[in-house]
């Protein structure tokens, strides 16, 4: 009996310890204390109980028994699953299953730090919380909730449940400086009232109203659905309105976006003018990581200018066409397919309505290519097949040229008497041979005619077949001797039959059906080798000049396949009885030769350096560094022993170098006549005379920037002591309170001058220009662009344009502007940064191109 009543005071004694031990609100005890309850701890068996466990940590814990609270102050932590609460203050209800959650405040009451709330690596920043871990819903007060570029702060967030949640008086805004904390107020805002959450990936809103620094402004929307993330989504893409005089009033840039799951989309717009205009515009983009990315585009254009009835009317219709495809070279190294597709009507460059192409410079494209290739190579075979389709036009003379299409073979150099990776000697080791095999369809028409049966007209058909053959070898080890001889095999399936028609005085051609073929060969060799020229300097800076040169003669041999034994001519005779010889062959591999041909060729190759001693160094001590006077100039020309007159050919030359520390680059070129030249005739002679330059291209380009004018001893940089903001932005400021920063700029300059001797007028005509541009940053947040030219020819300012970029951190502002011309234009635009609202806000006026040249 004693016993018992001992142990039931003890267990007395216990509780009432307990009691005052949970009231003590001062008791610290240690820090990643845990406590882990599977169930409820007074009735396992509660429906309310959880299914997992909860672990807390923090500097201080109190522990309510009675009531069943802990509360945890001080660095508080609470995980549940995949939650996890950080704050200041936590109480944790366990009859509940609830957590209130508050940040540190000062004396003031103000937030010094947020409540944190993570949720699979997300986290979401609040004042305060409550949060019920068995049904997952809450209440939050002054939310702030990050997704990506996106911000939206709220006086209150419900969550409905795991996917929704609802918002009461928020803003929502992208300012990357209210994002990172750098400043408390946003530069803009959408006001919103309510707001559904879905998935923290979008939200579909009640009323809204845009602000500007904290003013409201007139925009105002009865709702509004926002993308959170940067998964695309279909939306209607904003146009913009204007009016010129010749196109009335204008609407473009209407259209939609349509994303196709997470590798392609389609970008819809169109274009619509009051008098008549319009066009409509697809791009397409795609891209598979690993695999090939690309975009496609077609632009047309339907442009009426004037009044119908008068002088100023015109109608045309343009387009243009372009894809570009490029394969990662992971996918498959052995099968690779790219694409480069330009194709345009002739006018459409310099008479779209739309004056990108204007503000791009690309209204002086004269030439497009395209190309479309499929490339197969084997992983033990060395051969490399090829199928292509290839286009180039001109926009002045609109011809067009099309490769419909082109089968290409090709194995590269064997060694035919040596191993894989046996070192080859000798002559006969050292012989290497190549092959290819080129097929084509070729179609040169005018642009009126494409997709015409006429311009199948002119189709030529061909196969050409190349075996080459290449050796060489060193003699007294320092002239490299190099022999080679060629064989081609070409195929028509056609042969041209010409016969002279005595009744109209012309020259009848017939094509005859057929495979028709011929051959041909040619053979040579060249050798060479390389001097050096040393010129020392006992005194001075100069220590010494290098000449190097590097002389070769070659020697190359065709036959003449215009004779009868060969089979490839054939003649008729004209009204006076005369034979005349013509070639069975013509197509898009040319004829066998007519003539003999005898080329010897010499090359000579320079460059000239000098070496210096640097300005700190002593001649004694011997440090040098090399200075580049001529980094190359090249001497060609050549004698063809089988020509009866004239046997020498031009002399040509080009070089190049740089000086000015290698900052100035200087081009140049030109071909001299050795051949006297008669003033009274005005042509050139069979005699060797004087020689004469006929025609030079000189250019040269420099680069100015602030490294520009670095010398070689680096001057201190002088320091301030007075640090502040500007615009959120550190500065040093100097003793007279002058923001202090890098301004930044470049001015890149060129010169062409080039002259060509007019051998009928027997005198010089010369083209001379300068081109400059550049751009200069007179803050961290300008940006101004500029290029131009003169015309020293015409006495005229070569195409000019401007252009301004201003960063006012979430928006940004740029002007473009071709002040001078017949293609003076301008583009102003201002919108958000924001990738999410760049094509949504967004004000655009423009100056549209009303001096189209059909």
């Amino acid at each position: 009996m004693l016993t018992t009543i001992r142990y039931h005071l003890f267990f007395i004694f216990i509780l009432i310890s307990s009691f005052f031990y949970a009231q003590e609100k001062n008791i610290k005890v240690e820090k990643h204390s845990t406590n882990t309850p599977e169930k409820d701890s007074l009735n396992p068996k509660s429906s309310n109980a959880l299914e997992k466990i909860i672990t807390y940590t923090s500097d201080r814990q109190i522990h309510d028994l009675i009531n069943r609270i802990t509360y945890l102050k001080g660095n508080a932590k609470v995980n549940y699953e995949t939650y996890e609460i950080q704050a200041n203050y936590i109480e944790i209800n366990w009859k509940t299953n609830a957590v209130n959650a508050k940040g540190k405040k000062n004396t003031n009451g103000k937030i010094l730090e947020p409540a944190i709330f993570k949720e699979n690596e997300k986290n979401y920043e609040y004042n305060e919380l409550n949060f019920n871990f068995k049904s997952r819903l809450g209440t939050a007060y002054n939310s702030r909730i990050v997704e990506g570029e996106n911000v939206i702060v709220s006086k209150i967030a419900k969550r409905k449940n795991d996917s929704i949640s609802f918002l009461k008086n928020s803003i929502y805004t992208t300012d990357t400086y209210f994002l990172n904390k750098k400043d408390s107020l946003a530069d803009y805002h959408i006001a919103i009232s309510k707001i559904k959450n879905i998935n923290n990936k979008q939200i579909i809103t009640g009323p809204v109203q845009f602000y500007i620094e904290q003013v409201p402004t007139p925009l105002v929307l009865p709702f509004l659905t926002i993308p959170l993330t940067n998964d695309r989504r279909a939306g209607l893409l904003m146009p913009v309105f204007g009016e010129t005089e010749n196109t009335g009033f204008y609407l473009q840039g209407l259209g939609l976006y349509i994303p196709i799951k997470d590798y392609a989309d389609i970008k819809l717009t169109g274009d619509f003018y009051s008098k008549g205009s319009f066009g409509f515009h697809n791009t397409n983009t795609y891209k598979k990581i690993y695999s090939y990315d690309g975009d496609l585009r077609f632009d047309f254009e339907n442009n009426i200018t004037g009044v119908k009835g008068l002088d100023n009317y015109n109608k045309s219709s343009l387009f243009n066409f372009s894809w570009n495809h490029i394969q990662d070279a992971k996918l498959n190294p052995f099968l690779v397919f790219s694409s480069n597709v330009n194709f345009s009507s002739t006018n459409y460059f310099s008479g779209t309505i739309n004056n990108n192409n204007i503000v791009n410079q690309r209204i002086f494209t004269n030439t497009t290519s395209s190309s479309i290739n499929l490339i197969k190579k084997f992983n033990v075979f060395p051969g490399t097949i090829s199928l292509g389709l290839n286009h180039s036009q001109n926009n002045e003379s609109k011809l067009v040229d099309l490769v419909l299409p082109q089968l290409n073979f090709n194995i590269p150099r064997q060694y035919l008497f040596a191993g894989k990776n046996q070192i080859k000697k000798g002559l006969l080791q050292k012989i290497g041979m190549d092959y290819e095999l080129d097929s084509r369809n070729e179609i040169s028409t005018k642009d009126s005619l494409i997709f015409k049966k006429e311009m199948f007209e002119n189709l030529k058909t061909g196969i050409n077949q190349t075996i080459n053959l290449n050796t060489g070898t060193t003699l007294l080890s320092y002239f490299p001797v190099n022999f080679n001889f060629n064989y081609k095999e070409t195929t028509y399936f056609n042969e041209v039959k010409k016969t002279f028609n005595s009744i109209s005085n012309t020259v009848d051609e017939e094509k005859i059906n057929g495979l028709n073929s011929f051959r041909t060969f040619s053979g040579g060799g060249n050798i060479s080798t390389t001097f050096y020229g040393m010129l020392k300097f006992k005194k001075g800076k100069i220590s010494a000049i290098r000449h190097m040169v590097i002389p070769q003669i070659g020697f190359s041999y065709s036959p003449n396949f215009s004779t009868n034994f060969w089979g490839y001519y054939k003649s008729y005779l004209d009204n006076s009885g005369k034979s005349i010889s013509y070639s069975k062959y013509d197509g898009i591999y040319g004829s066998p030769n007519a003539t003999d041909s005898k080329l010897i060729s010499f090359s000579l190759d320079n460059s000239l350096e000098m070496k210096v001693f640097s300005k700190n160094d002593s001649i004694d001590e011997g440090t040098t560094k090399k200075i580049k006077i001529l980094e190359r100039l090249n001497i060609n020309a050549s004698y063809d022993a089988a020509l009866e007159n004239k046997n020498l050919s031009n002399i040509t030359f080009n070089g190049t170098t740089s000086i000015l520390k290698e900052k100035l680059n200087i081009n140049f070129n030109g071909t001299v006549n050795p051949y006297e030249y008669n003033k009274t005739s005005k042509v050139f002679l069979d005699n060797l005379g004087k020689l004469k330059l006929v025609n030079y291209d000189i250019t040269a380009s420099i680069n100015f920037n602030p490294d520009f004018f670095t010398k070689e001893k680096k001057e201190k940089t002088p320091k301030y002591n007075k640090t502040g903001t500007v615009v959120l932005e550190k500065y040093f400021f100097d003793d007279e309170n002058y923001a202090k920063f890098p301004v930044k700029w470049d001015l890149n300059l060129g010169l062409s001058h080039n002259v060509q001797f007019n051998e009928s007028e027997d005198k010089y005509n010369n083209l001379s220009s300068m081109r400059f541009s550049g751009s200069i940053s007179p803050s961290l947040n300008w940006l101004i662009n500029f290029s131009s030219g003169y015309d020293f020819n015409s006495n005229e300012i070569t195409f000019t344009s401007l252009g301004f970029k201003r960063d006012l951190r979430s928006f940004e502002i740029a002007f473009n502007w071709v002040p001078i011309g017949a293609n003076n234009t301008w583009d102003f635009l201002i919108n958000i940064k924001a990738t999410i609202l760049k094509d949504a806000l967004k004000y655009n006026e423009r100056s549209l191109n009303t001096n189209n040249n059909f």
